[in-house]
């Protein structure tokens, strides 16, 4: 594998993420609804890159109502909510703030396919070989499953003690998840919520892959190779970072911007208030 500290840092996406912690902490609503808006996006956007047909807005009105799209599949629905679980878990795990575990991440596979035709699977590294469909990439053997992904958690508590970049350290660990491919089903989106938890940990940016990119991000993915270098991805990763960095940076510009007019017309209407008083009084003399 090539040295870690060979990547490049992205010192755009590290300058985003400075102007972001200027604005930290976030008025309470602005920081419901930018969370809201961005952890509905990421679950529309990852099952949409394994092929669910639920678009935005009918994953909208499924997880606040319920209500199901017409003609689409029962089981792109229970991904999406299944997900929406998923993402709960995420944001426990960011509150407490602890090194990722075999637990975890069995937990995170558990809920995404729980309910589903694979449930006996769920939470458990498959015992049969597997292939990544259009990937000349083999995955880790069944017999071998075990030992890589205790290697993978050293790998990745050790690249925590030495401080690696958040980012590349995040997309290496995703990237690496990925190749190892340890379930039978659900580790596309398995991996990316390792990733978005370890970035949002440390206050990064989620990195919401979208459909539109999805060719990009599996010839990334492929381009790793067998002497692992995790340039292309790294970037990738990067890329996506930066571009919800600036999403959220827009709209707090926004909520400033509104909440500085309304100060001023909160001034405003003082002043004008202080002057009927002040000619009341002058009237009353």
């Amino acid at each position: 594998m090539k040295n870690t500290l060979s990547y490049k840092i992205d010192n755009e996406l590290e300058e985003l993420k400075k102007e972001l912690d200027s604005y930290r902490p976030l008025p309470k609503e602005t920081a419901i609804s930018l969370e809201k808006h961005l952890m509905l996006l990421y679950n529309q956007e990852s099952n949409a890159i394994e092929g669910n047909s639920l678009t935005l807005s009918e994953t909208k009105v499924l997880l606040e109502s319920g209500i199901t799209a017409k003609g689409k599949p029962f089981k792109d629905h229970l991904d999406i909510i299944n997900h929406q679980k998923a993402i709960e878990f995420l944001k426990d795990l960011i509150k407490e703030k602890t090194p990722l575990s075999k637990r975890d991440i069995l937990d995170f596979h558990y809920l995404l396919l729980k309910g589903s035709e694979n449930e006996k699977y769920a939470g458990v590294f498959r015992n049969v070989p597997v292939f990544i469909t259009g990937s000349t990439h083999k995955t880790t053997p069944p017999y071998l499953l075990e030992k890589e992904m205790e290697d993978l958690l050293i790998w990745h508590n050790e690249a925590l003690k030495e401080n690696l970049n958040p980012v590349i350290r995040s997309a290496i660990l995703h990237t690496k998840f990925a190749r190892i491919h340890p379930f039978i089903d659900g580790n596309g989106r398995t991996a990316r919520l390792l990733l978005n938890t370890e970035l949002l940990k440390v206050g990064y940016p989620m990195a919401i892959i979208k459909k539109e990119y999805r060719a990009d991000y599996y010839e990334t993915l492929e381009n790793v190779g067998n002497n692992e270098d995790f340039s292309d991805i790294v970037t990738f990763i990067q890329k996506e970072a930066k571009e919800t960095a600036k999403f959220i940076l827009d709209v707090v510009g926004q909520a400033k911007h509104k909440e500085e007019i309304d100060k001023l017309n909160n001034d405003l209407k003082n002043i004008k208030s202080l002057k009927i008083n002040i000619t009341n009084t002058r009237k009353q003399k």
